[in-house]
């Protein structure tokens, strides 16, 4: 087998070669970061992107490994960046719906995919305007211009969707 300084990381194939000599290590790598299997192989799938994109700004074929290695920590650490960021949305989300309570925290939503699933329950639309308000900050004005909905029926939608995320999250309501 080649040395990985023998390789051409501009050719197809010896790239797929290097990927796969190196794959178990960016697994490794992956999993004492992140703990779930499909957010670890998202990181690991961004990071032969990147790798492969970026491919001809490695100068020194020596320093290969350091290269792909630092690029895969700046995948982690965005990815547990999106993590909080999504955190700090929901608890934005249940403050603002009362839906945090002494003993019920947020905590139990720690990663994207719950996140999402809680998401789930909303109508198109309905998630929309919820993502736009609370994560993207826009105001109702704002949104009612990007969606092209009257200003009120966003209040009405966005009351709506509050509700239905605490009566979710108190778990009377079945996910459709």
């Amino acid at each position: 087998m080649k040395s990985m300084e023998e390789f051409n990381v501009n050719n197809k194939e010896d790239f797929s070669k290097i990927i796969e000599k190196i794959q178990d290590e960016l697994y490794t790598f992956s999993k004492s970061k992140i703990k779930n299997e499909c957010d670890i192989n998202d990181v690991i799938q961004e990071t032969i992107i990147k790798i492969y994109k970026y491919r001809h700004c490695l100068k020194d074929k020596s320093r290969f490994r350091s290269w792909y290695m630092a690029i895969l920590r700046n995948e982690c650490n965005r990815y547990y960046n999106n993590q909080r960021k999504n955190t700090l949305l929901l608890e934005k989300i249940f403050s603002a719906t009362e839906i945090v309570t002494v003993d019920n925290s947020v905590g139990d939503f720690e990663d994207d995919s719950c996140f999402q699933e809680l998401l789930k329950v909303l109508e198109d639309v309905d998630r929309e305007i919820i993502v736009l308000h609370y994560q993207c900050n826009y105001s109702l004005k704002d949104i009612s211009h990007i969606l092209g909905i009257n200003q009120n029926t966003i209040k009405s939608k966005l009351k709506r969707s509050k509700d239905k995320l605490k009566e979710y999250k108190e778990g009377g309501l079945n996910e459709k």
